[in-house]
């Protein structure tokens, strides 16, 4: 049985999840940002590593918006994934990531925005007691920016890329 986990523990894991995704981006070179994701369905080629860790990004800025509204007097816990919470349309949201053309893909820019990013959710997550994080002795769902979707893409998609 899988000892029920607490807010410190929660806190260490999304710590040690950061430093294997932020050791892999931080070695990036400009080259490895432009490469197309081999794990992409092949009818929709379009993304790059670029748009995988800013993707990654955009959910965690997603993340620190629901632990904002779990901060606000007066909230009730949610256990939901932050497009649920926020009534985002996950499709649309990501398909303009990627469509954005606007948006840098430029390795400073990049590194700068997955490290922003972070640090916004940190930063949104430190008021907050242990029973806005956890249910039941695992992370709320809408916790899965920080927790299991950054993990999925660094080795699913960045780390199968680069090989």
């Amino acid at each position: 049985m899988t000892e029920a986990l607490t807010r410190a523990a929660l806190i260490a894991e999304i710590d040690a999840g950061w430093g294997r995704l932020d050791e892999v981006v931080s070695a990036l070179s400009a080259a490895d940002l432009t490469q197309k994701l081999t794990s992409r369905d092949p009818e929709d080629p379009s993304w790059t590593i670029a748009d995988a860790v800013l993707h990654i990004a955009a959910w965690k800025r997603n993340g620190a918006r629901v632990a904002r509204l779990q901060a606000e007097p007066g909230s009730k816990p949610v256990d939901a994934y932050p497009p649920q919470v926020l009534g985002i349309d996950t499709r649309a949201l990501n398909d303009a990531l990627v469509q954005d053309r606007s948006r840098s893909r430029g390795l400073a820019e990049v590194l700068a925005e997955h490290r922003s990013a972070h640090a916004e959710m940190l930063e949104a997550l430190a008021p907050l007691r242990e029973e806005r994080l956890l249910l039941d002795g695992r992370p709320r769902l809408w916790l899965a920016p920080v927790t299991w979707h950054p993990n999925h893409h660094l080795t699913r998609d960045i780390l199968a890329t680069l090989g």
